[in-house]
């Protein structure tokens, strides 16, 4: 038994391409959605600069107090 899959000629999620160049509001656009990603990369790194040396610490303690 086979089956074949035709092509899809529909649009994906609605978007048509039009060949027309990028305008001054997706650039406005895509500069907010990469500093949006540049804040929470920071913020995130923050918390792990924070998390990871706790971490380490709590889990040195409790190795040191249930190995013996």
């Amino acid at each position: 038994m086979s089956q074949t899959v035709s092509a899809v000629t529909t649009p994906v999620a609605g978007i048509v391409a039009t060949g027309q160049p990028l305008t001054s509001d997706f650039d406005a656009r895509w500069a907010a959605w990469q500093e949006r990603g540049r804040l929470h990369d920071r913020g995130f790194r923050r918390r792990l600069w924070i998390a990871v040396p706790t971490v380490v610490i709590l889990a040195a303690t409790a190795y040191t107090f249930l190995s013996r």
